[in-house]
C-alpha cells in the first residue's frame, strides 16, 4: 500500500524530523534541566541508590543527558548521542528499577518503568534509522 502524498510530505519534512528528535530526547533534556535546578535532590537520589562516588555519577549522568540530547536534536552524530542515551537508560534498570527484588505495587511500577525504558531505547534507534535514511537521500540528491 502506498503512502498518501500528503503523509509522505509530512514524514519527509525536516521539521517533522526535528520534532521527532526533540520528542525522542525529551525524557533526557527535561530530566537534565530538572536536575540542574535541584542538584541537592539529584545528590540525595544518587546517594539513596548507594552509588559511590556520587559526584562522578551525577556528573556523568548530567553530561550524557545534555550532550546526548544535543547530538540527537542537532542531528550531528545522532547515532553516538542516541547510543549514549540508550546505554544510560539501559543501565538505570538494574541500578534503580530492580523490580525482580520487589513485591506488590512497587514491583509493578518499577517493572513498568523498565518496560518504558526499553521502549525509549527503541525510539532512539528509530530516530537514528530515520536520520540515516534522510542523510542517504540528501547525499543522493547532491550527487545528481
Amino acid at each position: 500500500m502506498m503512502t498518501p502524498k500528503a503523509v509522505a510530505a509530512i514524514l519527509d519534512s525536516p521539521l517533522t524530523s526535528l520534532v521527532a528528535r526533540i520528542l525522542a530526547t525529551c525524557l533526557f533534556w527535561a530530566e537534565f534541566l530538572n536536575h540542574i535546578h535541584d542538584l541537592p535532590g539529584l545528590q540525595a537520589y544518587v546517594a539513596a541508590l548507594g552509588i559511590r562516588p556520587f559526584w562522578l555519577v551525577m556528573g556523568l549522568s548530567l553530561f550524557v543527558q545534555a550532550v546526548g540530547s544535543v547530538m540527537v536534536i542537532a542531528d550531528r552524530m545522532a547515532w553516538l548521542g542516541a547510543g549514549m542515551l540508550a546505554v544510560f537508560t539501559l543501565m538505570t534498570v538494574p541500578i534503580a528499577h530492580h523490580f525482580w527484588d520487589m513485591t506488590g505495587p512497587m514491583a509493578a511500577v518499577e517493572r513498568l518503568f523498565s518496560e518504558e525504558h526499553i521502549s525509549v531505547i527503541g525510539g532512539l534507534i528509530a530516530v537514528c534509522v530515520a536520520s540515516r535514511a534522510q542523510a542517504t537521500r540528501r547525499d543522493a540528491r547532491q550527487q545528481t
